[in-house]
């Protein structure tokens, strides 16, 4: 099994306009609790991992879904960093299932929800 997240976080990092609208705020699984007020920011959550193909009862692939998760200020535009983040994630052949939005007043911010699905080749292991 694999653990997707770290790859798609780096992904995005590495990507100037991701990096730079979010002043590198991107997170896997949780952010710091001192960063949750901090906008905007993106956290990467892996919701399913499944094996997918297999040879001699091994499995050579995964189908992955990750949740891609961008907050916003409450008055904020989304517009250019869900693009950018959308265009990365079609560049790594993952491809977009779902898209939710959430008015979250508690935090005075707006959070868009992307689900992602992409076939993963698995490493052959000794």
């Amino acid at each position: 099994m694999i653990n997707y997240e770290p790859y798609i976080v780096k992904a995005l990092l590495d990507d100037p306009d991701v990096f730079q609208m979010t002043d590198g705020r991107i997170y896997a699984g949780n952010f710091p609790l001192e960063e949750s007020r901090e906008y905007p920011h993106i956290l990467v959550l892996e919701m399913d991992n499944v094996d997918k193909d297999y040879e001699d009862n091994k499995a050579v692939s995964a189908e992955i879904d990750i949740q891609v998760n961008i907050w916003v200020k409450a008055d904020g535009n989304i517009g250019p960093l869900q693009t950018a983040v959308d265009k990365k994630m079609k560049a790594l052949k993952c491809k977009r299932m779902s898209v939710t939005s959430f008015d979250e007043e508690e935090r005075s911010a707006f959070r868009k929800a992307f689900l992602y699905r992409t076939i993963v080749k698995l490493k052959e292991e000794d």
